[in-house]
């Protein structure tokens, strides 16, 4: 199959819907498994399962190596402990005291944090558009910290979010650096090896701090940790890249800005999370900024 001798079907949106979902939908399953499990714990279990079913993948393919290339294993394993190990890490740590649906929002701010990170590394020029993409991003967050949004008196409010905003730059951080070269490696050897190596230090910092913490086995949290293996990483990478190979990246990554609404709408249903008005208002303006950052993208 070639990226230009297809054109985009009702099947490939159904592909990008489940893709949306799958990622959206993680947030809420994410906030109910770590209140039976140490985040750090279940963020290395984790990984340690989405690698195991990578390998497997690979082993069985029998035609792409296992690891990536030599020279490119020590910057890919940068890249991942920043867009995966850092990124994962103090994102389940922040969402201890922070809702899911607002995580999920902070979280996709990648984009607004991409574009200075962008200029600085990639010498990426911010154009206009781009400006005002991040400026009205911007004004969301302002209307996300304002008093009236969150409540400023609840214990751990500021440090979480602090962590989950930490955690979207350092995806932004870890996604510039991979854009700064061209790969040899295939995708799942790069994928495989970047979800491995941030794995051992998310599992060292659970030794270390979560050592004296319990775990409550119970059905619920069997199936979000299995669903965390298969689903997001198997099925949701499998689809957003068949949907690659018939639509340009930029405009198949306008659809990903639905991800944070289903995650939240998810968490407001599912979890029974309030909403106030200027948290709507800011998650339009977090949307809106999200767009036109993209949009500048894509005329660029």
């Amino acid at each position: 199959m070639t990226r230009t001798g297809n054109v985009a079907s009702w099947t490939t949106y159904l592909l990008l819907a489940i893709t949306v979902f799958a990622w959206g939908a993680n947030y809420p399953l994410m906030k109910l498994a770590i209140s039976d499990m140490p985040p750090l714990a279940f963020t290395a279990l984790r990984l340690w399962g989405a690698s195991a079913i990578l390998m497997t993948v690979l082993l069985l393919s029998r035609t792409r190596p296992l690891l990536p290339v030599a020279g490119e294993r020590l910057p890919l394993a940068i890249v991942g402990l920043f867009q995966v190990g850092a990124m994962l890490g103090l994102t389940i740590v922040g969402m201890r005291s922070v809702p899911a649906g607002r995580t999920v929002l902070l979280v996709y701010t990648m984009s607004l944090w991409a574009v200075p990170i962008g200029s600085v590394l990639l010498g990426e020029k911010i154009k206009l558009r781009r400006l005002v993409g991040v400026l009205i991003g911007l004004a969301g967050l302002l209307v996300f910290f304002n008093p009236l949004a969150v409540d400023w008196h609840r214990a751990g409010t500021v440090l979480g979010s602090g962590l989950i905003l930490s955690g979207s730059m350092s995806w932004a951080l870890g996604s510039c650096l991979y854009r700064r070269r061209r790969w040899v490696s295939g995708f799942v050897s790069q994928t495989f090896w970047q979800l491995l190596v941030a794995s051992a230090p998310i599992a060292a910092l659970s030794l270390i701090l979560e050592h004296d913490e319990t775990v409550n086995v119970t059905v619920q949290l069997s199936i979000i940790i299995v669903y965390n293996w298969v689903v997001p990483t198997a099925v949701a990478m499998w689809c957003w890249n068949r949907v690659l190979s018939v639509m340009a990246v930029s405009t198949a990554g306008q659809f990903l800005l639905f991800t944070p609404l289903v995650g939240f709408w998810l968490s407001m249903v599912f979890l029974n999370e309030s909403v106030s008005g200027a948290l709507i208002v800011s998650a339009v303006l977090i949307m809106i900024g999200l767009f036109v950052t993209i949009r500048a993208d894509v005329a660029r």
